[in-house]
């Protein structure tokens, strides 16, 4: 008896060790797979980040473009409509309205290219507040007629009598939505009617469905036109004739709001658009606004002078009193000695920018316990989350017009708080790991089968089954699938076989194979893993191993999910990229042409005093800059792309840079210098050459000053030529010379202090010398001040054929 409980007891020390020892295996073995999932998941949070690093950098870009667009547009629209206030004297008003209107369609444009990127980086959010849906719908006719004068139209806003007027919703993005509805049913409608509606389509407690209607008697479209039109709606790929950006913009920001556009239509009969968005009632009360006060103590923080002067004409005869600073520094001072009731605040100033200083003043009132002061930005771009974020109350789009100022300046009050609303960090997606799966259980043997179904049940999955590989490959085409656990050895088709079919197949190659087996180990590991298995569990199974690998399968399929959509929209925006350039560039060149042309006729208009003359070469200036910021947005792009061929010829590079210095002396009062041969024959595209060295003059005549020469010096050496632009202006920092070519770069104007960018100009020269197999850079001058710019290029380069 003795001898058998010996036996025993030894009997049961080994199973408890064995059991010690195949927990201390799975201990180990969850912390392998805990390890190598953090590892596999940073390499995917690497993967996903460098996607959406690109796709940003591609959205900044356009957003760039068009910030830089609008600073010649902000001199155009502000002559033009202190003109037309009457702020400056009037001269030939009729012709300075034609300017106004086409300057106004082109800001429009540039306004849309914003409005898109900004949906596509999410930085987009609905706002409600009180809004009365007549004011709405009147207010959006206004809008449009302001800004592209009348036709020989009538226009008409209902709102139906059961409909309950005022709601809370956006204001600001149905009345985008609406403009562009209404200005897009004036392009298809010489005369007639255009009729924006308003009705009500259901209603319950507190809550309104409104179908918004804007429907016109122009051309209509054809059947093959609206599919086109659909298509836009849906891909943005493409568009047909005198449909732009506009309508892009009308189904993002009416999905945003959670709607749809519908469209219905008939050739020679007109067009309707509609569409349909839930709102929550207002009460009537909700909609009062504070009588604000009779007189506001204003401080302007402005460093334009023009601008300054337009505020104050104005602001003139409405019984404010206004106070004004050149720079954020100043601001904050004054602001510390006198309590204002509002501040108009541009952000583009030097020494402290707007968002520093609003940032610094709501500081000092916390630290001092002070009520807040209102504070207002003015700003070419409308950033409104930035704003508020730093402590502003709202904002106000330049150019500015008299009736806009003073409807904000009359109903703005203060707060004493703002809300800030925190966002989740985006890595929070990928902590999450104990979401269930859809897995599909592949065994022949029943009894086993049972047993992992139940395991995984337990654990939360959805679990569909197959008896074999045949079976396990029909259910993968009919649904979709997170993990595979298979048997090896099954009738028909095995598991290594059926996985092997799995992994080449590209719809199912990211899917998890977790592979079952009792035979030998080794050989089978080797056998599954050169199937592509993922994972490797032997029989009999234990089952807090199988939940743990069906866990860890599960978050790693979910984590290439993530990464496989985050390239997916990337793509989607680099394929939509270039065709969003064109077409911005495309419908540009109405509006300008219109902007160059008005121009052109004044300069043949008599009895123009000087002012007006001034004006005039104001208007011209800034539209041959806008015209070549248009060709570089287009070029730039085509030259990223390589979708720019060269037109290259024998040139004479002496004749072709003397005669762009020609043309270039009598716009500025500083001497041109030149040094160099009397010829130069080198093989290049002389049009893309000649526009690389007038871009590197007018930026040395952006800088230097009147009473100094600048220089040009033209030399070879061995095979190459070189061309240098010396200036003798503030020079560039030695910090920013590896950067000065890079898209948009900032450089701080030493006299000034203040800040310009260097827009596209020579992003463009860097793009077309390296083209031509050749260098750009800029070097400080030995023993004086300014900078020499310079490019080298190859006399003659094998591939660039004559």
């Amino acid at each position: 008896m003795s001898s058998r409980l010996k036996q025993l007891e030894e009997q049961v020390s080994e199973e408890r060790e064995a059991r010690l020892a195949a927990e201390k295996e799975v201990r180990e073995l969850r912390k392998n797979l805990d390890q190598l999932l953090e590892s596999r998941s940073k390499e995917l949070l690497a993967s996903r980040d460098e996607a959406l690093m690109a796709s940003k950098r591609k959205t900044q870009f356009l957003s760039k473009v068009s910030e830089q667009l609008k600073t010649p547009l902000n001199g155009i629209l502000g002559i033009c409509r202190a003109v037309e206030d009457g702020v400056l004297p009037p001269t030939n008003p009729d012709t300075f309205g034609y300017v106004k209107v086409a300057a106004e369609h082109l800001l429009e444009i540039v306004r849309d290219v914003l409005d898109l990127t900004d949906v596509e980086e999410g930085k987009m959010a609905v706002e409600l507040n009180p809004l009365s849906l007549g004011e709405l719908l009147d207010a959006s006719i206004d809008d449009v007629l302001a800004l592209t004068g009348h036709k020989d139209l009538r226009f008409e806003s209902r709102v139906a009598p059961d409909l309950h007027p005022r709601v809370l919703g956006d204001y600001r993005l149905l009345n985008r939505v609406l403009m562009n509805l209404i200005h897009n049913s004036m392009k298809f409608t010489e005369n007639g009617v255009v009729e924006v509606k308003a009705e009500r389509v259901a209603a319950e407690s507190g809550r309104q469905t409104v179908r918004f209607t804007v429907l016109d008697t122009g051309c209509g479209m054809s059947s093959e036109q609206q599919t086109q039109l659909v298509t836009a709606f849906s891909s943005g790929g493409t568009r047909f004739e005198g449909v732009g950006l506009g309508l892009m913009v009308v189904n993002r920001l009416v999905n945003l709001m959670g709607g749809e556009v519908s469209l219905e239509s008939q050739w020679g009969a007109g067009t309707k658009f509609s569409f349909d968005l839930d709102f929550q009632i207002a009460e009537t009360q909700e909609l009062e606004t504070p009588t604000p006060p009779r007189e506001l103590d204003i401080l302007l923080v402005e460093d334009e002078e023009i601008a300054q002067q337009l505020v104050l004409r104005m602001l003139d005869g409405s019984g404010h009193k206004v106070s004004v600073v050149a720079d954020g520094e100043d601001a904050l001072k004054l602001t510390r000695s006198h309590k204002f009731d509002l501040i108009l605040m541009d952000l583009g100033l030097p020494k402290l920018n707007g968002f520093e200083a609003a940032t610094m003043i709501r500081r000092y009132e916390r630290e001092n316990r002070q009520q807040p002061t209102t504070i207002i930005a003015l700003t070419v771009d409308a950033r409104r989350e930035e704003c508020l974020a730093c402590g502003m109350n709202g904002l106000v789009q330049k150019p500015l017009s008299r009736s806009q100022l003073l409807r904000v300046v009359n109903s703005v009050t203060p707060r004493s708080a703002l809300e800030v609303s925190d966002t989740r960090p985006i890595a929070e997606v990928f902590t999450r790991v104990d979401q269930p799966a859809v897995v599909l259980v592949v065994e022949d043997d029943p009894t086993n089968r049972v047993l992992v179904r139940n395991v995984l049940k337990a654990a939360g999955h959805t679990v569909r089954e197959a008896t074999n590989g045949e079976q396990a490959l029909k259910v993968l085409f009919e649904e979709p699938i997170d993990v595979v656990v298979m048997d090896v050895v099954m009738p028909k088709m095995d598991g290594f076989e059926a996985c092997a079919r799995i992994k080449n197949n590209p719809r199912w190659v990211k899917i998890p194979v977790v592979l079952l087996t009792s035979l030998e180990e080794r050989k089978e590991r080797i056998k599954a893993f050169d199937a592509g298995a993922d994972d490797f569990l032997t029989k009999p199974v234990d089952t807090r191993q199988l939940k743990l690998r069906v866990r860890n399968a599960a978050q790693s399929k979910r984590l290439v999910d993530e990464v496989q959509k985050s390239y997916q929209q990337l793509q989607r925006l680099e394929e939509l990229r270039f065709e969003l350039v064109q077409m911005v560039v495309h419908d540009m060149r109405g509006p300008l042409t219109g902007i160059l042309g008005y121009a052109q006729l004044l300069e043949f208009a008599s009895g123009l005093d000087s002012g007006s003359r001034d004006y005039l070469k104001t208007i011209t200036a800034l539209s041959s800059n806008l015209r070549e910021m248009v060709s570089s947005i287009l070029d730039v792009s085509r030259l990223e792309t390589d979708e720019l061929a060269l037109s290259t010829r024998q040139t004479d590079l002496v004749c072709l840079l003397r005669e762009e210095l020609e043309l270039v002396r009598p716009l500025h009062p500083a001497p041109m210098e030149w040094t160099g041969p009397e010829v130069m024959n080198i093989v290049c595209d002389s049009e893309l050459i000649r526009r690389v060295f007038s871009n590197l003059l007018t930026n040395a005549r952006k800088y230097n000053p009147e009473d100094m020469p600048i220089k040009v010096s033209l030399f070879s050496f061995e095979d190459q030529v070189r061309v240098e632009v010396r200036d003798h202006g503030p020079g560039v920092p030695e910090e920013l010379r590896s950067s000065i070519f890079e898209k948009f770069c900032q450089v701080e104007d030493a006299r000034t202090r203040k800040s310009y960018s260097s827009g596209l100009g020579l992003t463009f020269c860097k793009l077309v010398v390296e083209k031509h197999g050749g260098h750009i850079g800029i070097d400080p001058p030995i023993g004086g001040k300014g900078s020499i710019f310079w490019f080298e290029l190859p006399i003659f380069k094998p591939g660039l054929e004559v």
